[in-house]
């Protein structure tokens, strides 16, 4: 694993320990049920990521925002659980700032020639 993929996997695998210590997470079907949404996309791709699969590493980016608006939401909407939301946003902009370092300064493509040179 490179030490850069750590700026992905770590808030990543924040995010699933903070949803799976989300206050109220298993106290009904509808909260167990909500919990593995947000929870099983990050260990589906975690693999991937531990690998460094730059289409998995983009997906979690993309999957940060939602995560991000999510906290944004919460802290808006739900006092009682304002702290945690604030986690939420905090891990979900590490994520997203993550995945943005590793895509920029992982591998890069190389362009493509144009024809006939």
């Amino acid at each position: 694993m490179k030490p850069i993929t750590l700026f992905v996997l770590v808030p990543a695998a924040s995010l699933a320990i903070l949803y799976l210590a989300w206050p109220g997470f298993p106290a009904g079907i509808a909260n167990e049920f909500s919990g593995l949404i947000y929870i099983l996309p990050l260990l589906v791709l975690a693999p991937g990521i531990i690998l460094g699969n730059r289409n998995a590493i983009g997906l979690i980016g993309f999957m940060a925002i939602a995560y991000l608006a999510h906290g944004v939401m919460e802290v808006i909407a739900n006092p009682v659980i304002r702290l945690p939301a604030a986690l939420e946003i905090f891990l979900a902009f590490m994520t997203l700032i993550g995945t943005s370092i590793n895509l920029r300064l992982g591998k890069s493509v190389r362009p493509m020639e144009a024809p006939g040179e």
